[in-house]
């Protein structure tokens, strides 16, 4: 007998189709590998939860970009609909498990430090304050107001609201008691002071017998 045949004779398990062990390992029974379920982002259940996380993500951007938009912020617009379109690309492919993870804190690291610094940078060369948040116009009326000042021993009038129908009107009254009444449409206008009448003394009460 040759060395093929004396092989096939003392192995009769491979005859029968049984599974056999490597080299080196004769004797031991082959385990059957189990794949085991995944649990993941990639399963109905993780993609379910995906969508709707980027759902409520995708919302707020929505309304954040229609609020730069009526503002008229093009460079933040601009840099907003990257973001948000880069976000939606990563989590939405399929892989790229490091991008997912990485994500999130790379957008707070720029928006809260980057951004925060760069912002600091190019506010410290500028003329930024609280008289230059505005228009021209509206700083000179604030600073005409804040600049007044009384003149010394100068009358003080009482003033009072009136409302006639859907219109407004000012009345002053000076110190010796004459009214002046106007709004915005008719300058304001001397009136006569009314005289004052006594009030009437009542009547004293008598009694009257029967």
């Amino acid at each position: 007998m040759t060395d093929t045949e004396l092989r096939q004779a003392g192995t009769p398990a491979a005859a029968k189709g049984a599974a056999t062990a490597p080299d080196g390992a004769a004797g031991r029974p082959v385990r059957p590998v189990k794949r085991r379920r995944r649990f993941g982002p990639d399963t109905t259940k993780g993609t379910v939860a995906k969508i709707v996380l980027l759902g409520l993500v995708d919302a707020l951007a929505v309304y954040v970009l229609m609020m730069l938009f009526l503002s008229e912020s093009w460079g933040a617009l601009a840099v907003s609909s990257a973001v948000v379109l880069v976000i939606n690309w990563i989590y939405l492919r399929t892989g790229g498990l490091p991008a997912k993870y990485l994500a999130p804190g790379i957008l707070f690291l720029l928006v809260f430090q980057v951004f925060v610094v760069m912002f600091s940078g190019y506010i410290a060369f500028t003329n930024y304050g609280d008289g230059h948040n505005s228009t021209k116009d509206d700083a000179i009326a604030a600073i005409q107001l804040t600049a007044q000042k009384r003149v010394p021993d100068s009358p003080a009038y009482k003033a009072a609201v009136l409302a006639k129908g859907d219109s407004f009107y000012l009345l002053f009254t000076d110190p010796e008691g004459k009214v002046s009444l106007g709004n915005t449409e008719t300058p304001l206008r001397k009136f006569p002071t009314p005289a004052r009448t006594p009030p009437a003394r009542p009547t004293p009460w008598t009694a009257t017998g029967p």
